[in-house]
């Protein structure tokens, strides 16, 4: 009775495995998305950021200092569903007054902002957000 139940369950292991191999997976699709980075100096004068951001092409955070933005500062790439979006601004022993934000297919979907109004060791605002 053992040798019966055991080749019943063999020959069923087999069928499963024979199963899931003819089995077809379907490619995953992704949607394209347009997104922009934007960090925008609410003061009168150009001040010192330093800007990190995660441009989904590439593994690592790019952090690049910039020594005066008067106005605005822009980076614009093409991203995929699944991929993680993350953009951060800091300051260092200076006023500011600054808004960073995200924008996916030209809507805002994130945004935050900070200010200091006297030499402040330092400011940080930080965004995160994943693409469906």
């Amino acid at each position: 009775m053992k040798k019966v139940l055991s080749i019943i369950f063999v020959f069923a292991l087999g069928l499963m495995f024979i199963y899931s191999c003819d089995k077809e997976d379907k490619p995953q699709t992704y949607t394209s998305y347009d997104v922009a980075y934007l960090l925008k100096n609410n003061m009168s004068e150009g001040k010192r950021f330093t800007i990190t951001y995660k441009d989904p092409a590439f593994a690592n955070k790019t952090t690049e200092q910039y020594e005066s933005i008067a106005d605005t500062f822009w980076v614009r790439f093409e991203a995929k569903s699944l991929d993680y979006l993350y953009l951060a601004g800091r300051t260092r022993l200076d006023t500011a007054d600054y808004t960073i934000s995200i924008y996916v297919d030209s809507k805002l979907i994130a945004t935050d902002s900070t200010s200091c109004n006297w030499l402040c060791d330092s400011t940080l605002v930080e965004l995160e957000y994943p693409l469906p």
